[in-house]
């Protein structure tokens, strides 16, 4: 049957409600303060794996996590304080599950040195607590400057990705159903992939609002502070940047 002009907006009486217009009114969002923290880990494996190989693991180990928890909470597998909703239980079947399918040492590789060493990190139970390496602040510092506006090529395939395991386990409709994942890969070069990258971002923000809670801030804020400890904050010599 042949698309409607309006089939995906809702009407009220005599208006015509597009999707996005739907959705409750948020406070303004901080990308690198709120949204970096809880995409991280995928940039991180996306850094690790490459983009190809990255995809097959996060699918997988959402499906794993989607099949577990079943319908008994909403869980968005793409956001690092989701996981704090897991109980032992949870974890433990996820584990299981991850080794049946060999992808916890793609995982725990390409986050042992970086989140997995943050005490508070949601998704720690996946190592078993059982990590090799130390914290690699530049490794960290290094992805961290990848993302540091929603603009980057690395914050555009990070956030494509993030809504591509999303859609894949339902947990998030795409609103452009023209949309593809491979339209962004060529970012910024094309016109298709721009436009692609700002469907992504606005489908994102609003994904990210809705979910908001105290849990993300839980998460956020230790991550932040636990930075701020491991490396804190001087202003050298303001003088050596002037022009």
């Amino acid at each position: 049957m042949k698309k409607q002009l309006l089939d995906d907006h809702t009407r009220v009486k005599k208006k015509f409600i597009a999707p996005m217009n739907t959705i409750p009114h948020q406070k303004g969002l901080y990308y690198f303060e709120e949204i970096v923290p809880e995409i991280l880990w995928i940039a991180l494996i996306i850094h690790h794996l490459g983009i190809s190989e990255a995809v097959r693991v996060l699918v997988s180990f959402s499906e794993i996590c989607k099949d577990v928890i079943g319908d008994s909470i909403k869980f968005n597998p793409a956001h690092m304080s989701e996981y704090h909703k897991l109980n032992e239980i949870h974890k433990k079947q996820i584990v299981a599950q991850c080794h049946r399918v060999n992808i916890i040492k793609p995982i725990v590789s390409s986050l042992d040195n970086t989140l997995l060493q943050f005490v508070d990190c949601p998704i720690r139970f996946i190592s078993n607590n059982n990590l090799k390496g130390g914290l690699n602040i530049i490794l960290l510092k290094n992805v961290l400057r990848l993302l540091q506006n929603s603009g980057t090529t690395s914050s555009v395939i990070t956030l494509a990705t993030a809504l591509y395991i999303c859609a894949t386990v339902g947990s998030v409709a795409v609103l452009d159903r023209d949309l593809k994942f491979e339209d962004v890969l060529d970012y910024p070069a094309t016109d298709k992939s721009l436009l692609a990258a700002s469907c992504i971002r606005s489908t994102h923000n609003a994904l990210f609002a809705i979910n908001r809670g105290d849990f993300t801030q839980q998460w956020q804020r230790s991550f932040w502070q636990t930075c701020l400890l491991i490396e804190p904050f001087t202003i050298t010599n303001l003088e050596d940047d002037a022009p």
